[in-house]
C-alpha cells in the first residue's frame, strides 16, 4: 500500500496579556464606563451624580472594574442614608462581590463640609499585580472556560484569570479539567503541568472569578521549542502507518510501531515504586517517549494517544495502579462503536520479543491481571475481545515463533504442520 507522510500542525497560541495602563496609579478625569444600558458619566459639578443605592453600588464596581484610584460622588437627591449606603456598599464590593474579592478592594470616604459630596478613594491589595488584573478574560460557558484552559496549556502559560458569568458548581474540577485536556491532547503540555487554583465568590455576585497557575518542568520557550520538536517526530511516526488500513489494522499498526520505537525504563519505575510518581518527568511523557525513546507506561499510552490523534482513532489514556502500587497507564480505543484495551508497555519487554497479550482485550482481562482504576471515569470495554489472528489473517508472530521452536523449525522458515 501506498504510505503517506500525515502533517501534523501544532499551533502554539501564546497568551496575549494586555499591556499595563497603569490604572491603579492615577486619578480620575474622566469616567464614562457602564454596565448594560446604563452609563455613568460626570455632572457640571466634576462628579458622578447617584440618586439610589443600586446607582451607587453600580458606579463603585465600575470604578473598581476600571482600576480607578478615586473619584467624586454627590448625593444631592439620593434616596436614603448616605453613610449607611457607603458602609454597605463598600462591604458588598470587599466581600460579596467577585471581582472585588480578586483585585482585593479597599474604599474610604471623605466627606466635604456640604454633606452633599464625596470624594472616594480606591486602594488595591499589593498581592495583585496590575498584568494580573489585564489578563481577566470573560467567558460564557464551561466549554468556554475549557477552551481557554486548552490555549493556556498549549503555549505554557503560567498564568490563567477567567470570569465566570454563572454559577460555577461543585462538579466544575479545574484540576481534573488540566487533566482532561492533557491526555487529550500530549502535545499541548509535554507533561502533566502542577496546577494550583482559587475561586473568588460573592454571596451577591452573579459571576465567579477562576485564578489559575500553571508549572512546567522546564521554562516556556524551552518548552516551545521541545514541542516543536516532539511533534516533528510523532509526525514522522504517524507517516510510517499504511493509508487505506481498517481502524482496527491501523491500531495494531500503532502498537507495534510504538513498540518498535520506545523502550521501558524500568529503573524509571522501580525508583518510583520508592518515591512516588512525578508525572511531570520525562518518561511519563510524550517528550521523553520522542526525544529519549525511553517511558514508563504512561509515556507509552501517550505515544500512542497521538498516533491514533493522527489518524482519527478514537483513543483515551487510562491511569490507574499495579497490584503493587506502582503508577500504570494504557490506553482504551473505540473501534465500531466498541472499546477495547490496549497496554503498550505491557507488550513491550525488553528480555523478549514483541507480544499482543495486552492488545484490544477486556476490562475483565486487566483485572485478571490486577490492574486496578477508576472505572466510573471511562467508557468500559465489555465488548469480546479482537483477536491478532483475526485482524492480520493469520498467527501472532509471536506464537508463530513457540511453535516453530517446539516444532524444530528453522528460523526464517515456517514450522511444519
Amino acid at each position: 500500500m501506498r504510505k503517506t507522510a500525515l502533517l501534523l500542525s501544532f499551533i502554539v497560541v501564546l497568551s496575549a496579556l494586555a499591556g499595563c495602563r497603569g490604572l491603579l496609579n492615577r486619578e480620575v478625569q474622566d469616567i464614562s464606563p457602564h454596565m448594560g444600558e446604563t452609563v455613568i458619566t460626570e455632572d457640571a459639578q466634576g462628579g458622578v451624580e447617584v440618586t439610589d443605592y443600586a446607582m451607587l453600588l453600580l458606579v463603585l464596581r465600575e470604578w473598581v472594574r476600571a482600576g480607578y484610584s478615586e473619584g467624586t460622588l454627590r448625593f444631592s437627591d439620593f434616596g436614603g442614608n448616605v453613610e449607611q449606603s457607603l458602609d454597605e456598599a463598600f462591604i458588598e464590593l470587599l466581600y460579596n462581590d467577585a471581582y472585588g474579592r480578586f483585585v482585593e478592594t479597599y474604599l474610604t470616604s471623605e466627606t466635604p463640609s456640604d454633606g452633599k459630596t464625596v470624594r472616594i478613594r480606591i486602594r488595591y491589595g499589593s498581592n495583585r499585580v496590575q498584568s494580573e488584573i489585564d489578563a481577566l478574560k470573560t467567558v460564557y460557558s464551561l466549554s468556554a472556560a475549557r477552551e481557554e484552559i486548552s490555549l493556556a496549556m498549549r503555549a505554557f502559560s503560567p498564568y490563567l484569570a477567567l470570569e465566570l458569568p454563572f454559577s460555577a458548581g461543585t462538579d466544575f474540577d479545574p484540576a481534573a479539567l488540566v487533566k482532561e485536556i492533557y491526555a487529550a491532547q500530549p502535545l499541548f503540555a509535554l507533561g502533566l503541568p502542577k496546577t494550583d487554583y482559587i475561586f473568588y465568590r460573592g454571596e451577591k455576585s452573579p459571576t465567579a472569578i477562576l485564578e489559575m497557575r500553571f508549572e512546567y518542568p522546564l521554562d516556556m520557550a524551552v518548552m516551545t521549542a521541545r514541542q516543536s520538536e516532539a511533534a516533528g517526530i510523532v509526525g514522522e511516526w504517524a507517516g510510517q502507518v499504511e493509508d487505506g488500513l481498517s481502524k482496527a489494522e491501523k491500531a495494531l499498526a500503532i502498537h507495534d510501531l510504538i513498540c518498535e520505537k520506545l523502550s521501558y525504563d524500568v529503573d524509571r519505575y522501580a525508583e518510583d515504586l520508592i518515591r512516588g510518581a512525578d508525572r511531570t518527568a520525562r518518561p511519563y511523557t510524550i517528550l521523553g517517549a520522542a526525544l529519549d525513546g525511553r517511558a514508563v507506561g504512561e509515556g507509552y499510552a501517550h505515544a500512542y494517544k497521538a498516533l491514533c490523534n493522527a489518524h482519527d482513532i478514537p483513543c483515551t489514556v487510562v491511569t490507574g495502579q499495579s497490584v503493587d502500587g506502582g503508577p500504570l497507564a494504557w490506553n482504551i480505543v473505540r473501534l465500531d462503536g466498541d472499546w477495547y484495551a490496549v497496554d503498550c508497555s505491557a507488550d513491550d519487554s525488553a528480555d523478549t520479543h514483541l507480544t499482543h497479550d495486552f492488545f484490544l482485550k477486556t476490562d475483565e482481562a486487566l483485572v485478571a491481571r490486577r490492574y486496578t482504576w477508576d472505572t466510573t471515569l471511562y467508557p468500559a470495554c465489555v465488548s469480546e475481545e479482537i483477536s491478532f489472528e483475526s485482524i492480520t489473517g493469520g498467527a501472532d508472530a509471536a506464537d508463530a515463533e513457540t511453535e516453530e521452536t517446539a516444532n524444530g523449525g528453522e528460523e526464517g522458515l515456517p514450522a511444519e504442520n
